[in-house]
């Protein structure tokens, strides 16, 4: 049985957008980037491991 498609982007594409959005001078911390994903996403229980392998690549 096939997997069905993510109702997401991926997550390269969704780190990047939430950097854009948060505009922070400084750059943007791990925790704000999730924090923007889940309020503007529909993802799982799982950003958190996602989004760190995100940010490693």
């Amino acid at each position: 049985k096939p997997a069905k498609p993510a109702e997401h982007p991926k997550y390269s594409d969704m780190v990047v957008a939430a950097i854009g959005a948060l505009k922070e001078r400084n750059g943007s911390s791990r925790q704000a980037i999730e924090k923007y994903i889940k309020g503007n996403y529909k993802v799982g229980d799982g950003v958190g491991v996602h989004l760190k392998l995100a940010l490693k690549r």
